[in-house]
């Protein structure tokens, strides 16, 4: 994940946030449309079969254009907030200064008593004086 991060590229990001700009201005034309035609349904003095049926189903979808629109700026506004994150972490990333990777030989000295062999530390053995 912190890799991702780091490599974050925003480009396909970008492109993802100009797609929902152009649909939440085709949703709003939409919306705007289904406003006019729901104020005109309840404007007229509709009657027959076809009545009671029609206006609620127009002044229905008129308020689904509406939740369209919502749900399409708030995708919109989720996606240039994700944008922001990620160049903000960027900058920051950039600021850091990068730190020479340590070489994994160093280590610290062993505590008394102790002595490094091979790859592991080891009780020292006392050596018998006079043999």
């Amino acid at each position: 994940m912190f890799q991702q991060l780091l490599n974050l590229k925003t480009k396909p990001l970008d492109t993802a946030i100009d797609d929902w700009v152009a649909m939440t201005k085709k949703l709003k034309e939409l919306a705007k449309d289904a406003r006019d035609m729901s104020a005109y349904a309840e404007g007229t003095a509709w009657k027959g079969q076809n009545a009671g049926v029609t206006k609620p189903f127009v002044t229905r979808t008129a308020g689904e254009f509406e939740d369209a629109v919502t749900q399409a700026s708030s995708i919109t506004n989720l996606l240039r907030s994700a944008r922001e994150v990620g160049q903000r972490h960027g900058q920051a990333r950039r600021r850091v200064p990068q730190l020479p990777l340590l070489d994994r030989r160093l280590r610290s000295t062993p505590a008394p008593g102790l002595e490094r062999r091979g790859a592991g530390v080891h009780r020292r053995h006392a050596r018998l004086r006079g043999r």
